[in-house]
C-alpha cells in the first residue's frame, strides 16, 4: 500500500509540473506521451495588402517553425487558401492534412486541419457546411457572407510504437470558422443568429460522431468574444458560444492573469478582450493541464493576425 502511494503521489506531482511548465515545445519526444496539446490557430489569407512582415511570403517560414517548434498534436486551422496549404503540406511532413474540397480559392471555406501521423492513425474523418443544408456545398444563413463556412473533423486513435505509452485512447476534434459580419448593410442580428445557429450544429454533429462519452473537442475562429472590450460580458458573444458552453468546457477558463488576446490585428488598434474570437472546447478530458496564447517571435514579430492557441490536456 505504501508502495502504491507513493507511486501516484509521483503520477501527480508529474502532471503538476507539465501544467505549471511554460516549455510548449516537444511533448511525445520528452517522453510527454501522455499530455495532448491542442491547437486553434487562424493562419491569415495571402492577402496582397499585407505589408512587410505581415506578408504572408514572409510570414510562411516562420508558421512552420512555430508548428514544428511547439509540436502541437492537432491543429485546426482557418484561412488558408490553396498556395498557403500546399506551402504547409510540402513544409509539414510529419503532419497528415484535411479540408474541404474544392474550398482553396478566395471565396471558399477554408477551414482545415493537421494530426501528427506518426503518433495517431485516422480512423474517420468528415465536414460541412455551416449552412441550413450542410451536407452540400452552400452559403451561410442568409447574412451576405461571401465565404463558405465549414467544418472539418476527425477521429484519430494513438498508434502502438516504441515512443509512446500505448494508451489504447482515441478522441474526435472539430476545427471551425464561424461568421463574421463582413457586409455593413446588413444588420447586425442575423450575424449573431448565424454564429449561434453555426456553434449549434457543430455541436449537433460531433454528439452524432462522438457520442456522449468520447474525449472530444471543438476549435476554431469563432468571430466573437464572451467578453466586451472593458472586460464586462458581452451579450451576444455569450450568445453565440452557448451551445459550446451548455455541452462543454472552455480552455480560456484555465487561461493565466494577463495571457494575450488572441486577435491581434498585426499590432494595430488597442488590445482589449473583445478580441479573444479564437476558442478551444473540450468534454470528456481527464484534466486540462493548461491553456496559453503563443505570443513567442518564431522568426517575424506576428506570425498571423491572430496568435495561435494551445490547450494542453492529460491523455
Amino acid at each position: 500500500m505504501k508502495t502504491l502511494k507513493y507511486l501516484l503521489c509521483g503520477i501527480t506531482m508529474c502532471a503538476l509540473a507539465c501544467s505549471s511548465s511554460k516549455d510548449d515545445g516537444p511533448g511525445p519526444d520528452k517522453g510527454e506521451s501522455n499530455t495532448l496539446k491542442i491547437m486553434s490557430f487562424n493562419v491569415r489569407y495571402n492577402s496582397a495588402n499585407d505589408e512587410g512582415d505581415t506578408n504572408w511570403e514572409v510570414r510562411k517560414a516562420a508558421v512552420v517553425k512555430m508548428i514544428n517548434t511547439v509540436q502541437p498534436d492537432v491543429v485546426g486551422l482557418q484561412e488558408p487558401r490553396t498556395e498557403q496549404r500546399t506551402y504547409l503540406k510540402n513544409n509539414l511532413p510529419n503532419y497528415g492534412y484535411l479540408e474541404v474540397p474544392g474550398t482553396g480559392a478566395g471565396t471558399g471555406g477554408n477551414t482545415c486541419l493537421i494530426y501528427r501521423q506518426d503518433r495517431f492513425t485516422k480512423v474517420n474523418d468528415g465536414y460541412f457546411f455551416l449552412s441550413p443544408t450542410p451536407d452540400e456545398p452552400s452559403r451561410c444563413w442568409d447574412v451576405g457572407d461571401s465565404q463558405w463556412r465549414t467544418s472539418v473533423w476527425v477521429h484519430l486513435k494513438e498508434k502502438e510504437n516504441g515512443n509512446f505509452i500505448q494508451t489504447g485512447k482515441e478522441f474526435f476534434f472539430l476545427s471551425t470558422h464561424m461568421p463574421v459580419r463582413t457586409n455593413s448593410s446588413y444588420p447586425n442580428e442575423p450575424y449573431i443568429q448565424a454564429r449561434i445557429n453555426s456553434a449549434n450544429l457543430n455541436v449537433e454533429r460531433m454528439k452524432k460522431i462522438a457520442g456522449e462519452s468520447a474525449m472530444c473537442f471543438i476549435v476554431g475562429d469563432m468571430n466573437c468574444s464572451e467578453k466586451a472590450a472593458d472586460g464586462s460580458a458581452n451579450a451576444d458573444g455569450v450568445r453565440a458560444l452557448k451551445p459550446y458552453r451548455d455541452w462543454m468546457k472552455s480552455g480560456r477558463d484555465i487561461a493565466p492573469t494577463g495571457d494575450a488576446y488572441s486577435f491581434n490585428n498585426f499590432g494595430k488598434g488597442t488590445a482589449a478582450p473583445s478580441r479573444n474570437l479564437d476558442h478551444i472546447f473540450y468534454r470528456n478530458v481527464t484534466m486540462a493541464m493548461s491553456f496559453r496564447t503563443l505570443t513567442d517571435n518564431y522568426g517575424v514579430k506576428y506570425v498571423s493576425d491572430h496568435y495561435p492557441i494551445l490547450l494542453t490536456v492529460l491523455f
